[in-house]
């Protein structure tokens, strides 16, 4: 960050606005990253489940596989 030289309160307000503009798109950027991420996990998530359902329940799954209910 640079040093200003800052001569009246409103330079200081300003200067203080724009900082905070700044962290606000930040902020924005670093929520759309977690959003994204937080659904390709989910997604991850969801084919682990699905392709390892069977294992959940290895009985039910081979009286499946030899015709059994």
């Amino acid at each position: 960050m640079k040093k200003v030289k800052i001569k009246k309160v409103k330079d200081h307000e300003m200067i203080q606005a724009e900082n905070y503009l700044r962290l606000e798109k930040r902020v924005d950027v670093l929520e759309q990253k977690i959003d994204k991420l937080t659904e390709m996990m989910e997604t991850h998530i969801d084919f682990i489940d699905k392709t390892y359902a069977y294992l959940k329940d290895p009985i039910k799954s081979v009286s499946r596989l030899f015709g059994g209910k």
